[in-house]
């Protein structure tokens, strides 16, 4: 648990860091959404991700001391093939994308923010992506998260090599291998940023707690992270909702994603919302639907899984929506067992296009 808030400590600094526009309000996070109970006899059947070999449990000792370590040159470093090509986590306010991790890695995901930490205790990753006016080179983003790493985090005393080039889902952006210390005890990793699309940024680390060895990383944690950034998707991050009533809030008609003209779509089981997936994939594919979502005026939509129900051959998942001024809570249907082109139920707009694909 310490790991995992030093994570999301992080970010949120390297965030407020570097970002010029407001920031995302809070939205409803279901990171560890229920799924049907009973999955339909016609579903496919639910894959168990692959469980991969965990590095040597390590306990940092407080008073360990540090050894010099050379930088090590940048090298492609192998991935593990998760056997998850059709299943995603998608972030929709960061603006990516990524298959589900190993088995034995806690993921938690809060707004724009994903962060990593194996049972084991030697390895923490963190993924954060947002929107910004900063124009800045990428070299002086990647220092800049560097140093506040070490200005902020307690006992952090972490030492970047030199920036090299990499390559995520097609975005250039730069990495440098960090080594030193954090909580007393040794470490070795990644820091890296990349910018997908002008006015977007994607920053990330990786850090492995090598008391046991350094294999732990290089063996281990590298690998994992490689695997990681190997799955990533991006699209276009989401612009921020905006008040209830306000003047400058996009009209219907130019909402980002189409709009049901049937005004039965999603409220009635007949005509759930079909987001595919079956009994693995369905729950997230179920949220990036979700939180794409707006009222008909920007407004954030709030959301809440509230049951399923049994329909013809399959389960459908209810799901109760709010938004500042709404009259009353709306509840809808999803289908994780099947897939339909996608719209926006009557009444509501979207932020982007959905970003979903056939399964």
């Amino acid at each position: 648990m310490r790991r995992i808030l030093f994570a999301l400590c992080l970010i949120v600094l390297l965030s407020a860091g570097c970002r010029q526009t407001p920031a995302m309000p809070t939205a409803t996070v279901l990171s560890a959404q229920p799924s049907p109970t009973t999955a339909p006899t016609t579903a496919p059947t639910a894959t168990t991700a692959p469980t991969a070999t965990v590095a040597p449990t390590a306990t940092v000792a407080p008073t360990a001391t540090p050894t010099a370590r050379a930088t090590a040159t940048p090298t492609a470093a192998p991935t593990l093939d998760l056997g998850l090509d059709n299943v995603e986590v998608v972030v929709v306010e960061g603006g990516f994308a990524f298959r589900p991790f190993l088995t034995g890695m806690d993921t938690e995901k809060q707004d724009n923010t994903v962060f990593f930490a194996d049972e084991a205790g030697t390895f923490v990753a963190s993924l954060n992506g947002f929107a910004t006016e900063n124009d800045d080179p990428l070299e002086s983003l990647l220092a800049l998260a560097v140093q506040l790493m070490n200005d902020e985090m307690p006992d952090a005393e972490l030492q970047a090599g030199e920036p090299y080039p990499i390559t995520i889902a097609g975005a250039e952006g730069l990495a440098a291998d960090l080594s030193g210390t954090l909580f007393g005890g040794p470490v070795l990793g990644q820091a890296l940023i990349a910018r997908p699309a002008a006015g977007q940024v994607l920053n990330g680390f990786a850090l492995g707690n090598t008391a046991g060895g350094d294999e732990v990383w290089t063996e281990g944690g590298r690998v994992l992270f490689a695997t990681l950034l190997d799955s990533i998707r991006f699209f276009p991050i989401a612009a921020p909702t905006v008040e209830a009533g306000a003047t400058n809030a996009p009209a219907a008609a130019n909402s980002s994603c189409p709009i049901a003209t049937d005004a039965s779509y999603a409220f009635t089981q007949a005509n759930a919302v079909r987001v595919g997936g079956g009994a693995f994939g369905g729950p997230g594919r179920a949220t990036a639907y979700l939180d794409t979502l707006l009222g008909p005026a920007g407004q954030a939509v709030a959301y809440e899984r509230i049951g399923s129900a049994p329909f013809d051959d399959t389960i459908l998942d209810i799901y109760r929506l709010s938004y500042a001024g709404m009259a009353q809570p709306a509840d809808i249907y999803i289908d994780q067992y099947a897939f339909e082109t996608l719209y926006a139920p009557a009444g509501f707009t979207c932020r982007i296009a959905f970003p979903l694909a056939a399964p």
